[in-house]
């Protein structure tokens, strides 16, 4: 057994598990905590590493016995990778292992009922990760540390007050150092060289959806513009970036704060918004600062959902409207997310989101449809609702996993199984769909349009459909063999125009 009290040591692994398909997403939070234990004097290394991978890199943490190893953990997915990962550890040795980010933040009394989770950090934690270093490297009393919770010696579970959000968020950096920048600039866009940044924290509305309700306690503060600006033209210059990927919430919150980050840095950008900003006036100002994409969060073309259930605090209108006027700058390309299977969400609501969404693919040549699966998210009001319609939480931390947004393994008792299987093919529908609107095989458009309308497709076919979809032409970058299909198809469009 490696003993972590043996010599005093000051490393400290920090762990974040993606899918490939998230391997060029840089670990934003992991490095602005890396970064504040590297300034108050501690050696941090960052393992950014695959499900494959958990094996080899559990025997090189092992060997270098660190003060404690910190997962970064979300829920869905992640979650059963950082388990075999923080149990291979937790079987050889007795390094602390902490885990953090919004699954613990979440659900700290569940994880810290694990014999392999020693300590959780809840909430933001740049100055919780540093207190708590310290306590563990002079070995003190963990009670006065905000924001954490932990095992007392008889595993009685001790949760304490949250820590209070950073008050000045330019007190906070990343050092980018401590990763292989490289390995995060990626093609989008047809930009060769985009970098995704965060400049900003939560969220200030109240979507009963939404993790921010309980993560950032519906807060949003930013880095100051001019910090922005500096901070990341010098990146921009130091590494030939040429356009940035805002991974914030919600980018406009300030919109003031946001045009004047734009107008400062003068690079393409994406970002997210809401759709009842869009107006004339925004849409030019987008147009004008360079932004190549908007997330917007639609998540139904119901009032009676958005309304009642979601408490989005938009309206049907405001969507169409954003995107009518959205679709006079085809430049900009929308990413649009949508929600299904909620509770309470009729067949009749669902139908308004399939409309809505046909709606928007035949306005904008460059819509994207995200459309998912309702997934009961722990802290939020809709998770209460989702309870008291029968849904039954997992009762070990490894089952969350099943809640991913990519793989719907878990089940929704307000469905049965027919309407649950209609869902989760409406889901692979609508994307076949938004192929097929971007590729304009009209003939072939039609027969999956009016299969959805009727809710007569073959979920099967189109799971396979878009699992090559998803593993060749995710997000914004496109396979080889996807931009030889397009070509085929624009040539077989254009002979078609010859004859």
């Amino acid at each position: 057994m490696h003993n972590l009290h043996k010599e005093k040591n000051n490393l400290i692994c920090l762990v974040k598990i993606d899918n490939h398909l998230y391997r060029d997403v840089p670990p934003l939070g992991v490095l602005y905590l890396a970064s504040a234990l590297s300034r108050n004097g501690y050696r941090v290394e960052i393992y950014h590493i695959e499900n494959n991978e958990i094996a080899a890199y559990g025997q090189i943490i092992l060997k270098k016995n660190p003060l404690f190893v910190g997962f970064s953990v979300v829920t869905g997915w992640g979650v059963n990778p950082a388990v075999d990962l923080s149990r291979i550890i937790k079987n050889k040795s007795q390094i602390p292992i902490v885990w953090g980010n919004v699954h613990p933040s979440c659900l700290p009394q569940q994880c810290l009922s694990e014999d392999y989770i020693d300590i959780v950090c809840i909430g933001e934690s740049e100055e919780t990760v540093v207190k708590l270093a310290s306590a563990l490297e002079n070995k003190s009393d963990l009670s006065e540390i905000s924001g954490i919770g932990y095992k007392k010696s008889n595993n009685q579970i001790i949760i304490n007050p949250r820590r209070s959000r950073i008050k000045n968020l330019d007190q906070y950096d990343i050092d980018w150092d401590l990763v292989d920048i490289n390995r995060y600039i990626t093609s989008c866009w047809g930009i060769k060289r985009t970098l995704r940044v965060i400049t900003s924290r939560g969220c200030p509305f109240n979507c009963l959806f939404c993790y921010n309700l309980f993560f950032n306690q519906r807060q949003w503060y930013s880095h100051s513009a001019q910090y922005v600006i500096q901070k990341l033209s010098n990146l921009v210059k130091a590494h030939n970036i040429e356009a940035l990927y805002f991974n914030d919430d919600n980018f406009f919150v300030n919109q003031k704060w946001a045009w004047e980050v734009l107008n400062g840095l003068k690079v393409p950008y994406y970002a997210s918004v809401r759709s009842e900003l869009i107006n004339s006036e925004f849409a030019q100002k987008l147009s004008d600062t360079g932004c190549q994409e908007l997330l917007i969060g639609f998540e139904s073309g119901s009032d009676a959902v958005l309304k009642n259930i979601l408490n989005k605090g938009t309206t049907e209108k405001e969507n169409y409207n954003a995107v009518n006027i959205l679709s006079q700058y085809p430049q900009i390309k929308i990413s649009g997310s949508f929600i299904t299977a909620i509770p309470g969400e009729t067949e009749k609501d669902v139908q308004k989101t399939i409309q809505m969404i046909c709606k928007f693919l035949e306005i904008h040549p460059n819509f994207k449809v995200i459309l998912a699966f309702y997934r009961p998210m722990p802290g939020t009001e809709l998770y209460k609702l989702s309870i008291a319609n029968g849904f039954v939480p997992p009762d070990k931390t490894e089952d969350w996993s099943c809640f991913d947004a990519l793989d719907n393994n878990f089940e929704l008792p307000w469905l049965d199984k027919k309407a649950s299987k209609r869902a989760e093919a409406l889901c692979q529908a609508m994307e076949t769909l938004d192929a097929l609107y971007k590729f304009n095989i009209p003939i072939v458009k039609n027969i999956i349009l009016q299969s959805i309308l009727k809710g007569s497709f073959d979920s099967g076919l189109l799971k396979i459909v878009n699992k090559v979809r998803t593993k060749y032409a995710f997000g914004n970058s496109e396979h080889k063999s996807t931009m030889i299909l397009r070509r085929i198809v624009n040539f077989v469009k254009k002979q078609k125009n010859l004859n």
